[in-house]
């Protein structure tokens, strides 16, 4: 897996999002934060709370390669946030997919 830590600002938290996978119900936002010169999406697999937009905060991210199941020469790539810090405040996500 490949991780990096971050800091920037958070620009959007959309609003819960879920789909349905093999009868599995899954739920996830996406967390829009500015780093400077760049913009960053990736998604929280968590209902746990999260840093209001605005806030200024450190994170870690993983991006995760994973085969696609119809087509296995092919991989599709996902942006994930493990963690968000702020002020001293440590939001993890418990779920991830």
């Amino acid at each position: 897996m490949n991780r990096a830590n971050l800091s920037g600002t958070i620009l959007e938290i959309t609003q819960p999002m879920s789909f349905n996978k093999d009868g599995m119900e899954y739920k996830y936002r996406t967390v829009v934060i500015d780093v400077g010169e760049n913009i960053i999406a990736a998604n929280w697999w968590s209902d746990s709370e999260l840093p209001q937009e605005g806030a200024k905060v450190e994170f870690t991210i993983e991006l995760r390669s994973e085969r696609n199941n119809k087509t296995p020469e092919l991989f599709y790539h996902k942006l994930n946030l493990k963690s968000i810090y702020e002020s001293h405040t440590v939001y993890s996500a418990v779920q991830y997919n």
